[in-house]
């Protein structure tokens, strides 16, 4: 599914001129969206539809620094300094490694014990033909989300058992409590023409990453077999980590995730998780 929107291409000078406006519109009316459900219900087109890594990571290089700067502007502005549920907030850059099948979603297990996450396509029903997902209080929550108009979410990767603040988080954008802030943050990516270049995401992974003094992780990935592979920078072999920084230095390693947590205005914003797909991705998460 693609967001249409009639947006203008502005240059990179007046982007973070603009994000004043961005967030000082007069608030939307929601009297018709009250009591809907924000989170739509999962269908594997929604995941199929991203566009892959290698046409996006150009999102996540030094010349759309101005556009991630301005859509965590955005968030800053539309959720309270003092909300427990501000620091899991974050951008993420869309875009997927591998297709899934007609019966399929990307379920992530975290191993804190292990330090490991796993990332991969398994089956969206069980055995006994319920569904594994598609609501945020059950057992898998999504964290990724493609942000649509009247404060729409279509959920695209989901994490197994996450914490409670997790649920939480999610619950609330379900709700609506948070539709200002979608709102604000799709009229930006409208304007823009990104709408298929940055989404929500709930950041979910701190137990994995407290593991490295800088919070970072590094993900590997079997594009063939549909998983990938998430460690601590600091439980790498010495060889991965500097095929990482070869390719990083190259533009072929990327973050793909900022935490609203660790933003500053006007400062480089990195999350705490850099990942990568065979040497040429990397994310902070």
């Amino acid at each position: 599914m693609r967001v249409l929107c009639l947006a203008a291409v502005v240059s990179a000078a007046l982007i973070l001129s603009a994000t004043a406006a961005d967030t000082s519109a007069s608030p939307p009316s929601t009297t018709a969206n009250e009591g809907r459900p924000r989170i739509a219900e999962w269908r594997v087109e929604l995941f199929n539809s991203l566009s892959w890594y290698e046409d996006t990571r150009h999102y996540a290089l030094s010349p759309s620094r101005p556009h991630i700067e301005a859509l965590l502007t955005i968030m800053n502005s539309n959720i309270e300094a003092k909300d427990p549920d501000r620091a899991l907030l974050g951008i993420a850059l869309l875009h997927k490694h591998f297709e899934l099948r007609d019966d399929e979603v990307v379920l992530e297990r975290i191993q804190p014990g292990r330090l490991t996450i796993t990332t991969r396509a398994r089956p969206a029903t069980k055995r006994d033909g319920s569904s594994n997902l598609t609501k945020p209080n059950q057992n898998a929550t999504p964290y990724v989300f493609r942000v649509v108009s009247h404060g729409g979410l279509e959920p695209l990767e989901f994490v197994a058992n996450p914490e409670k603040r997790v649920r939480r988080l999610v619950r609330r954008l379900n709700s609506g409590s948070l539709d200002l802030l979608v709102t604000r943050f799709h009229e930006y990516l409208c304007r823009h023409n990104l709408t298929e270049a940055y989404g929500i995401g709930v950041a979910h992974r701190h137990q994995v990453a407290a593991a490295d003094p800088h919070g970072r992780l590094i993900e590997t990935s079997n594009l063939e077999a549909g998983w990938q592979m998430i460690l601590p920078f600091n439980a790498q072999s010495t060889e991965e980590v500097d095929r990482f920084h070869d390719n990083q230095d190259k533009g072929l390693a990327t973050n793909t995730f900022w935490e609203l947590g660790n933003y500053k205005p006007h400062v480089a914003t990195n999350g705490s998780l850099d990942c990568y797909n065979h040497c040429n991705h990397c994310t902070a998460q």
